[in-house]
């Protein structure tokens, strides 16, 4: 299953929609993390290439700066969003989590996976 068509980051072909979904998990794991966010454009930019980086170090991964279609970056990202959102889902605050200002990419971002598994 191919969340992305290209890869993201360094060398990657960067393709926005694939850049996007990129951006937003990395938010998701950014917001669980520290306080900043990096901007949700479609362009792989030396931010968007420094959290891709910083999250491949704290996965325990090579940090190529690069998220491959098939790659463990990708399957880490995206089990750490899945694994966010049912902590979430199940949470006994979600009452105030549903004003979290993350909320609208948690949406974007499963209309994304959505879209990559052809739903």
């Amino acid at each position: 299953m191919k969340f992305i068509r290209g890869g993201v980051g360094r060398g990657g072909q960067n393709f926005t929609e694939d850049v996007r979904l990129i951006q937003l998990l990395l938010n998701d794991y950014i917001a669980r993390s520290t306080h900043y966010q990096i901007a949700v454009d479609g362009i792989a930019d030396s931010r968007t290439i420094e959290a891709i980086e910083e999250f491949q170090r704290g996965a325990g991964l090579p940090a190529t700066g690069v998220v491959e279609p098939a790659g463990p970056t990708l399957r880490f990202l995206v089990m750490g969003f899945i694994t966010s959102l049912a902590g979430d889902l199940s949470s006994s605050q979600q009452a105030a989590r549903r004003e979290h200002p993350n909320e609208a990419h948690i949406s974007d971002a499963l209309v994304y996976l959505a879209r990559a598994r052809g739903a």
